[in-house]
């Protein structure tokens, strides 16, 4: 192992010590500088998926759909408040888009969820995006 070509899972690990970290820092921090690290921790995480998403979408390809839309609901309970398009979700979940974009047309019609058109938290694009409401525990 070098670091001149580290391995996915190499890569995966730094990205999401990066994102532990900036959770901390988000911690100690005052709400808006806070609020930078979480959106920081975040990128971080989505980041992580890429890293790692090839071996990982192998393993999701075998998924059931109703696992993909439990870990999709899942991601948007711990998203809530922020808005995500599926092409952002297929990262932070490792599943293809196809299986993300059936789960969030399904989850974008319950309560306490909504699916719209509109611009994504995460990769900035205006698109369609879904969104769990702060309330939802």
């Amino acid at each position: 192992m070098t670091y001149d070509r580290p391995l996915p899972e190499q890569k995966r690990d730094r990205y999401l010590r990066l994102a532990e970290r900036a959770r901390e820092r988000a911690a100690a921090a005052s709400p808006p500088v806070q609020e930078a690290f979480l959106q920081l921790a975040l990128s971080y995480e989505v980041m992580a998926g890429a890293a790692y998403g090839l071996a990982l979408f192998r393993q999701a390809k075998q998924a059931s759909q109703i696992n993909i839309y439990r870990c999709t609901r899942d991601r948007l309970g711990v998203l809530a408040g922020q808005c995500c398009c599926d092409d952002c979700l297929m990262l932070l979940i490792a599943a293809p888009r196809a299986n993300v974009a059936v789960a969030t047309r399904r989850i974008g019609t319950e309560t306490g969820y909504s699916r719209y058109s509109g611009r994504c938290d995460f990769c900035g694009e205006v698109r369609l995006v879904t969104r769990a409401s702060p309330e939802n525990p």
